[in-house]
């Protein structure tokens, strides 16, 4: 009698454990790889590293994801020689992926980061509202596939009252507080879209057909910093903004941040340099 109530207690023990085990293997394994900074800011922190940890940490703390350590990524990264720019390539992702064990790949670009400055002076105080903002975009690929499945853009501002200098230490701290404000705001649409009542939209999203041409054509594109060809050229977009940048030897570069739709024609006219130096 007491050996079949040991054998039911470790059943019972067993089945208790049963949930846990359960919800770990239904995570969905992800590799967060360093953002670019296309914002033309320059940190001392490696802003683009802060932002992959800041986006690593928030996309861990959902419990729907398993985070890859950063070390085991960028020692793929480096097996494999991939600059930034291949980062963002979903056909490169599916390499990625393979090696790390992830089903998907996530990164993301650094849009805009700047200050908006308006300095009143009365009764001999000058005072400066200094406006910080932040842009990011994040893109999650489906590193077996080599889509795009997600992507989405947000941002974050705040002014700061300013009577005497503000050191850059100060400023890189509220650039940070910011960027956590954006990356929080862009994980909880994620994970709307990964829920159940959005599932069908948020696999739908990388399926947006937009057309690239350009006058004289046979310009290089580069795509969210990435080269994926020249024109003419048929690309597909997750929905939401992507810079989009066209260049060509003697003309001028194209470069535009444009919200992509199904179908979307984009027709660019490079000018030539002679023909701007007259």
């Amino acid at each position: 009698m007491r050996r079949i109530l040991k054998v039911v207690s470790l059943i019972l023990f067993m089945t208790s454990l049963c949930p846990y085990y359960s919800d770990a293997s239904t995570k969905n394994t992800i590799a967060v790889v360093d953002f670019t900074n296309n914002a033309g800011y320059s940190s001392p922190s490696q802003i683009e590293r802060v932002a992959s940890d800041i986006f690593s940490v928030l996309l861990a703390n959902t419990g729907k994801f398993r985070v890859l350590e950063r070390n085991k990524v960028d020692s793929v990264i480096r097996e494999l020689r991939f600059n930034k720019t291949e980062l963002v390539d979903p056909k490169k992702a599916v390499k990625m992926g393979k090696l790390l064990g992830a089903q998907y790949i996530a990164t993301g670009s650094i849009m805009e980061m700047g200050t908006d400055v308006k300095t009143f002076s009365g009764y001999g105080v000058t005072t400066k509202n200094i406006n910080y903002t932040v842009a990011i975009e994040i893109r999650i690929i489906d590193a077996e596939r080599g889509e795009i499945i997600y992507g989405e853009m947000t941002s974050d501002s705040t002014t700061v009252r300013q009577t005497q200098n503000l050191s850059t230490d100060q400023g890189e701290e509220i650039y940070k507080k910011l960027l956590k404000n954006a990356l929080s705001k862009s994980v909880d649409k994620l994970m709307d879209s990964f829920s159940g009542r959005s599932q069908r939209k948020s696999l739908t999203r990388g399926n947006q057909k937009i057309y690239i041409m350009s006058t004289p054509e046979g310009a290089d594109i580069e795509i969210n910093g990435a080269f994926v060809g020249n024109t003419p050229y048929e690309a597909t977009l997750s929905e939401g903004v992507h810079k989009i940048k066209l260049s060509k030897s003697g003309y001028s570069t194209w470069e535009k941040n444009v919200r992509v739709s199904d179908g979307m024609q984009i027709k660019a006219t490079l000018i030539s340099e002679g023909f701007q130096q007259k």
